[in-house]
């Protein structure tokens, strides 16, 4: 009897030491996942600060082309204003010239 009953408390202990080890296993087995998730999500967290970043600077880069675009517009406005100036003062030189040459020689016209 007693055989018995140490036999069965050494199996009792052994299976609950097997069941202690089943259980560290899985916890450990639920950390590492836990971990890989973790990771996982860093991962595309990291993922989308880098597009948003890339999105960004495209969106600046865009904003500085437009930029550039309106000066260019805006520079070339101004060499036609500046080329319309000079056209109509050359213009406006040559009436003033004919109506000098008509007012001190009007026998010619």
């Amino acid at each position: 009897n007693r055989a018995l009953v140490s036999l069965n408390i050494h199996r009792a202990l052994v299976s609950l030491n097997i069941n202690r080890a089943l259980v560290t296993l899985n916890i450990h087995k639920a950390l590492i996942t836990f971990n890989i998730h973790r990771a996982l999500v860093f991962l595309n967290i990291n993922r989308a600060l880098v597009t948003l970043n890339i999105h960004k600077a495209l969106i600046t880069f865009n904003i500085h082309r437009a930029l550039v675009y309106i000066h260019t517009y805006k520079a070339s406005d101004y060499l036609h204003i500046h080329k319309a100036l000079d056209c109509l003062h050359i213009y406006r030189t040559f009436i003033s010239l004919h109506t000098h040459r008509v007012l001190i020689y009007p026998h010619i016209h």
